[in-house]
């Protein structure tokens, strides 16, 4: 919105034309949504253009909100929703005495949740709390932290397929969780900043980098997510029990080191503003579409039900490709 407002003087004297001092009032939509008081302080910055830009000062005071739930259906999925709209309490009445599973289904729905624990429970309500303040999340750090893990993933996942270890691959898709976490936090975080102006001033994170933080927090838990289906796919493969030609693997492993390097260039592009690095990415896309043919080719020499898992490691690894890209387009908008 576009406001015109006149200066006014105030002060002046008819003999010095010099004297007074200039006055413009701001919008009382502003002051409100600031939460603004008379004689708070406000930085006035100038920058090179000319231009002035308000910034209020002070600490930040966190309004706490409350949600109150009740027993149904889709209870997990609600306390996931009510604390990604940013609720710090969350009461649920079950409205009679409260089961094992219904207690359960609580405390596992909450380990997905950074920073909320169970601090009261009665016979019939139970009280979630998150204790983790908004100004006390760095999203820029939280960010790399579920990159990171979820890369990780990706490596171990196509470790156990090279090496036939079952192990390795159901620990990948036990990970699955942490970066779901992470993913959680940062969403709310940015939810938070977008809410409250002073909150994203303090943080130094503007409207636009929250949309993109969020896009790329989203293509990070989709690699873990894709990272798991390859998990999943290894352990199905070896309990088929079917041996995998040497030509087929080390084309993956080919395959799977291009994506993973996209990847982790598209992060660091994003992350040190690398423009150049980041249009690179987008150009091994060829790379990557050649090797995702010719493996094609090669699978389908297998039976079929050994095919659909190796199809589905390879599609998911081509998924991964399309994220790094998302990731570093990001990159080249800003």
């Amino acid at each position: 919105m576009v406001e015109v407002r006149k200066l006014q003087r105030v002060g002046k004297s008819s003999k010095r034309k010099d004297e007074g001092t200039f006055l413009i009032s701001l919008p009382k939509n502003w002051i409100k949504r600031m939460n603004l008081n008379q004689g708070d302080p406000i930085t006035i910055i100038e920058k090179n253009d000319g231009t002035l830009s308000l910034s209020t000062t002070g600490e930040i005071t966190e309004e706490q909100k409350t949600a109150v739930l009740s027993d149904e259906p889709t209870l997990s999925r609600e306390i996931i929703a009510k604390y990604l709209l940013g609720f710090d309490t969350i009461k649920i009445n079950f409205g009679e005495t409260i089961s094992v599973k219904q207690r359960d289904l609580v405390k596992k729905s909450i380990r997905r949740l950074v920073g909320v624990e169970i601090v009261e429970e009665t016979s019939k309500e139970i009280t979630l709390q998150c204790l983790l303040a908004p100004s006390a999340v760095d999203v820029r750090k939280t960010l790399k932290q579920a990159y990171f893990i979820g890369s990780d993933m990706h490596k171990d996942a196509m470790t156990a397929f090279l090496e036939n270890d079952p192990e390795i691959a159901k620990l990948v898709i036990t990970r699955d969780e942490d970066v779901d976490r992470l993913y959680y936090l940062i969403v709310r975080q940015l939810r938070a900043m977008v809410d409250d102006i002073k909150l994203s001033q303090k943080t130094n994170t503007s409207g636009v980098a929250c949309l993109d933080y969020r896009v790329l927090a989203k293509s990070v838990e989709n690699l873990a997510d894709q990272a798991v289906i390859v998990a999943k796919k290894v352990v199905s493969l070896l309990e088929k029990e079917k041996e995998i030609p040497k030509g087929i693997k080390d084309k993956l492993r080919e395959l799977s080191d291009v994506v993973f390097k996209n990847h982790y260039d598209a992060i660091n592009a994003h992350f040190n503003k690398n423009i150049i690095l980041a249009e690179e990415i987008s150009k091994r896309k060829t790379v990557v579409l050649d090797l995702i043919e010719d493996i094609e080719k090669k699978i389908r020499e297998m039976e079929l039900d050994v095919f659909l898992d190796l199809r589905y490691i390879l599609e998911s690894l081509e998924n991964i490709n399309d994220y790094a890209i998302d990731i570093a387009e990001l990159a080249i908008r800003e």
